[in-house]
């Protein structure tokens, strides 16, 4: 008993003076594990700069046709994760056969903040109708990082003044499946359907092909779609225009409006997307030195339906601009 006592007391004065020490240094030991798995505040990245960003709200499409005299005004939004510093819109003159007449400064804007709205109207001077003005806006911010957006301007002829071209109308013409030994591509101008190239040289035909049905399936799965080899050709895979009676009147066209629809245009086609009855199918031709355009209305889709032969076809009445 006495052993057991003087054990006991022992250990007691053990723990009372040594337990304080232990439990010392295991939290120095779980500190400095903490320590270890933090990282330092001094190795944490910096958030790097972004570029600003610029962009037209107002209108919804920015391209525009207007006659001699006329404004176009556009809202620009911009914004930066610190700090705007200026905005610069330039002005580029393109005479009627594309090539560039002019460049210049059309204004420049110092800015504040890291928002901004701004509204700019641009006036066409007396230039000759069928230019084009484009205007590049650029905005940038305190340290001179940049983003830029842009809008076109065509001029049109006063209302009075003649049409440079005349409309030549023809109808009922046939494109074909693509994927069939039948003519499948057009040339406006000629008027002539051209076969199917198996077995031939697609290059020779290419600069004659002005339209080609492109969609590639049949059989009761065909998406007819076109395309325009030669504008392809030549480097010009926007050249086609889609759109409906809502927005363009068939019957009643001339060169100025087909001018004023394709520049006008809120999308460019290399390929069309689905057609459907009722299209209408501008397309700029690659005649020089002014643009020359063709317009179809799609009248009839032709599907064979599914387990026949491939037999599909559109129906299309045309016109075409001409000297």
């Amino acid at each position: 008993m006495n052993l057991t006592f003087f054990y006991s007391t022992d250990m007691r004065l053990f723990l009372k003076e040594t337990l304080p020490f232990a439990l010392g240094v295991c939290l120095a030991c779980l500190l400095l594990v903490s320590c270890e798995n933090q990282t330092n505040p001094i190795d944490n990245p910096v958030p790097t700069d972004g570029a600003p960003a610029i962009t037209i709200i107002s209108p919804d499409n920015p391209r525009f046709s207007l006659q001699e005299g006329g404004q176009a005004t556009v809202t620009l939004q911009m914004a930066d994760n610190e700090l705007l510093s200026n905005l610069r819109i330039t002005e580029t003159e393109f005479a009627p056969d594309g090539s560039q007449v002019s460049q210049g400064l059309a204004t420049s804007e110092t800015l504040t903040g890291n928002s901004f709205v701004f509204d700019f109207t641009a006036t066409v001077d007396p230039i000759p109708a069928y230019s084009k003005l484009t205007y590049t806006c650029i905005v940038t911010d305190s340290k001179g990082q940049s983003d830029s957006t842009s809008f076109t301007i065509s001029v049109l002829p006063g209302a009075d003044s003649p049409q440079p071209y005349d409309i030549l109308v023809y109808t009922d013409d046939t494109l074909y499946n693509s994927l069939q030994d039948q003519e499948y591509g057009f040339n406006f101008s000629s008027r002539r359907a051209l076969p199917a190239t198996t077995g031939q040289n697609f290059d020779a035909f290419k600069l004659q092909l002005d339209i080609a049905e492109n969609s590639g399936s049949g059989q009761g799965l065909w998406v007819p779609q076109l395309n325009s080899p030669n504008n392809e050709s030549v480097d010009q895979d926007s050249s086609i225009v889609l759109t409906d009676a809502s927005r363009f009147n068939y019957e009643e066209a001339t060169y100025n409006s087909l001018f004023q629809a394709f520049f006008s245009a809120e999308s460019y086609y290399e390929q069309t997307p689905r057609l459907r009855e009722g299209d209408y199918v501008i397309v700029r031709l690659i005649k020089t030195p002014r643009p020359q355009f063709a317009v179809m209305n799609i009248k009839e889709l032709v599907d064979d339906g599914p387990g026949v032969a491939i037999s599909d076809y559109i129906v299309f009445d045309y016109k075409v601009t001409t000297p």
